[in-house]
């Protein structure tokens, strides 16, 4: 008689045992799931992953798709509920996680009855959730992603019926699986929900798996950073609900210094804890992976050659990038967060930024009956002037000076810094500013050059409004945050910033810098910033007019509420303001 192959035996062995404890495959699967690699190539129809990419996501998910959400602690196919990936930006990180909400979708369909197979209730809701940064993330980038893989989807469309808004795209009478424009639900309430950071409300959903895209970036409606504040919120839901066979991921790369950026400092938790949270009863277990943009995204998209940038060896295709603006590339595309306190305007960004055309005017401070004043220079040169200008003005009187900048736009060269002063208070004598006399200046200057808005950062700004309003000149207000500074640098890295060579500005840029993602100033380097504020406040409104400007030419000279806005257009632009 033959001997028996011992595997059947086995095998027959562990059906038996699992049939005794009523767990058998036939009562879990109505499908037996295909792998990630093959649900990627075949199922979804997309070229294959890079080995990075491919790699972190079995390393993060497991072999064996049965064993994603095993129904036993000890036999999950992956030690690993957690995902934190920090990687450069355009390094696919939204595409991986696309593949991957589709294909815990997939093994949920897979199953016969999943809210049994995790031990809920029929009918109620298992949570797919994403997080994004913004509304717009939300639903035209990380959904919309997913929603691209379900259409292309063969193994969906041949199985379900798919309303897509109110229209069917397949074949009537199967199971239904409906898309809106922020949820997807299948027949059996598995449910793919879109929602963005400001929200932070996520304690009512039944949550199995999690993404947070883009998690650095994350703030509340009163823009405060909440990026920690929403992961405890979601990985409280998942836990408590799904405790132990739950998942996420969150993706980023570092928007702030080190030891203030959110997912830079999971990644340290889970670089610490040694990958898997091994102490007992770990509420949850890391894997971190941390990569450049070009260790994850593959290979075609570069022509192999590569320069050398501060001892890496990185693509030639991001050779121009990383010259402009070295310390933004670092973090943007090698995940090298700032140091904490280290300066943001590095030296060879502001020269480069610097023109060499002489001031437009000069502002000459005297003190006159124990006030500090301002004389004007260069009023009756208006064969110098261009069309339009932007004034910003930063008031100060008693312990900070009053700063002046005269800006515009040139559709060739970007903004344009033409003219910076100051009414510099003398603190050692007990000399304020001369407020009076920064009226009459302001007054002077707006009657002089052509097609002029003032516009006054808040502080104490009211009054001086409303008397150069009476005087026919149009005002505005506007206020600079964090992020402002940065997009400065940016645009002066990008050489769409061009600034006077003062040195008295340029030695307020060196002193900025970032700690725990607030713009200080290096006071060894100097006690002010006045003059760099009205450039950054000039700098935002033009370039913010430029993003909101829908038709070349237009001007608009109506405003609303008490702020004023600029409509660029091919001569220029023309700011609308209080009259």
């Amino acid at each position: 008689m033959p001997e028996e192959d011992s595997s059947n035996i086995f095998d027959f062995l562990s059906e038996e045992a699992n049939r005794l404890l009523g767990e058998t495959d036939a009562d879990v699967w109505a499908t037996q799931p295909v792998s990630f690699l093959e649900f990627i190539t075949d199922h979804l129809n997309l070229p294959k992953l890079s080995d990075r990419q491919y790699q972190d996501l079995i390393t993060f998910l497991g072999e064996e798709p049965k064993k994603v959400f095993s129904q036993s602690l000890d036999d999950m196919g992956s030690p690993f509920n957690l995902f934190c990936l920090l990687a450069g930006k355009g390094s696919g990180k939204d595409y991986m996680a696309s593949m991957v909400v589709c294909y815990v979708l997939y093994l949920t369909l897979c199953m016969k009855n999943p809210q049994e197979y995790f031990g809920w209730p029929a009918g109620e809701a298992i949570d797919i959730v994403i997080v994004s940064y913004s509304t717009d993330q939300a639903l035209l980038i990380s959904f919309d992603k997913i929603k691209q893989r379900l259409k292309n989807w063969w193994w969906l469309r041949q199985h379900y019926s798919v309303i897509w808004g109110e229209k069917y795209i397949t074949a009537k009478g199967r199971p239904e699986i409906w898309v809106h424009n922020d949820m997807i639900r299948t027949h059996n309430n598995v449910r793919i929900i879109s929602e963005h950071s400001a929200n932070e409300s996520y304690e009512g959903y039944n949550i199995l798996f999690f993404i947070m895209s883009e998690a650095s970036a994350f703030k509340s409606l009163t823009k405060e950073r909440n990026g920690q504040k929403v992961f405890n919120t979601l990985k409280s839901s998942a836990s408590s609900r799904f405790p132990g066979r739950w998942k996420g991921m969150v993706m980023s790369f570092p928007r702030f210094d080190e030891d203030a950026d959110f997912t830079y400092l999971l990644h340290k938790e889970g670089v610490e804890r040694g990958q898997i949270g091994l102490e007992e009863g770990a509420s949850s277990r890391i894997f971190t992976s941390r990569g450049f943009t070009w260790d994850f995204k593959p290979a075609r998209f570069y022509s192999g050659q590569t320069v050398e940038f501060e001892g890496y060896q990185i693509p030639i295709e991001y050779q121009e990038e990383a010259e402009a603006d070295p310390e933004a590339f670092k973090r943007m595309y090698m995940c090298i967060p700032g140091k904490t306190g280290s300066l943001i305007m590095p030296e060879e960004v502001i020269l480069r930024s610097l023109h060499d055309k002489p001031p437009l005017l000069v502002f000459e401070q005297s003190i006159e009956r124990g006030k500090i004043q301002a004389v004007v220079h260069g009023l009756a040169h208006r064969e110098f002037f261009v069309d339009r200008y932007l004034i910003t003005v930063d008031l100060g009187e008693v312990h900070s000076a009053a700063a002046i900048g005269i800006q515009h736009f040139d559709m060739h060269q970007g903004y344009i810094l033409d003219a910076i002063g100051a009414w510099t208070p003398d603190l050692e004598r007990g000399y304020p500013v001369d407020l009076e006399n920064v009226r009459e200046v302001l007054i002077e200057v707006a009657k002089t050059l052509p097609q002029p808005i003032v516009a006054f950062d808040q502080w104490q700004s009211r009054l001086m409004r409303a008397d150069l309003n009476r005087a026919g000149i149009k005002t505005a207000e506007y206020h600079t945050y964090e992020r402002d500074y940065k997009s400065f640098r940016q645009g002066m890295a990008l050489g769409v910033a061009k600034i006077l060579k003062y040195q008295p500005l340029v030695t307020q840029l060196k002193a900025l810098k970032e700690v725990n993602g607030a713009i200080m100033l290096d006071t060894k380097i100097s006690k002010r910033k006045d003059l760099v504020d009205v450039v950054v406040g000039g700098f935002k409104m033009i370039m913010e007019g430029i993003r909101t400007t829908s038709l070349p030419g237009t001007i608009i000279t109506e405003n609303v509420g008490d702020f004023g806005s600029i409509i660029y257009g091919n001569e220029g632009f023309h700011m609308a303001g209080r009259r």
